[in-house]
């Protein structure tokens, strides 16, 4: 699961841009198997990454998120017994991994899609990967 860096801006900016990609689909997908996406256009998209680097910066959302399950509104007391970060209140971050962004191949041609690491806010730079992110389990079974 390779960072982003200058070469995937390029990538952007040379491939997707000139096929008419518009949007760009910020996905992740929970331990529930729920397919949670933010849609924004590639202009914004692009703006998740320092410009000088192509570090990811992320986009900002409720960790409250992270603790709903599909059947219900609630918080389950199991996840916030084992992740204790875990709560109604405080932000993730979802880290835009810009080595998995595709063109989609269906619909009108106008959207991308890129898979997510969930972070916590205060390390965004990777030094504390949160247990509770799917990609963050795989990427630990497959090292």
């Amino acid at each position: 699961m390779a960072s982003a860096d200058v070469d995937d801006m390029i990538y952007i900016e040379r491939v997707l841009r000139p096929e008419g990609v518009l949007y760009v689909r910020l996905i992740l997908v929970d331990y529930s198997n729920i397919i949670r996406a933010r849609v924004m256009p590639i202009a914004q998209f692009c703006g998740q990454f320092d410009p000088e680097t192509g570090k990811p910066t992320g986009l900002s959302m409720a960790s409250v998120n992270a603790t709903l399950p599909m059947y219900a509104d609630i918080i389950l007391p199991e996840l916030t017994g084992l992740f204790p970060y875990l709560s109604a209140v405080g932000e993730f971050v979802l880290v835009p991994d810009a080595g998995t962004i595709r063109k989609l191949p269906y619909g009108t041609g106008t959207h991308a899609i890129c898979h997510g690491n969930l972070k916590a806010k205060e390390c965004i730079s990777g030094k504390r990967d949160l247990d509770l992110c799917p990609r963050t389990c795989l990427k630990r079974i497959v090292e």
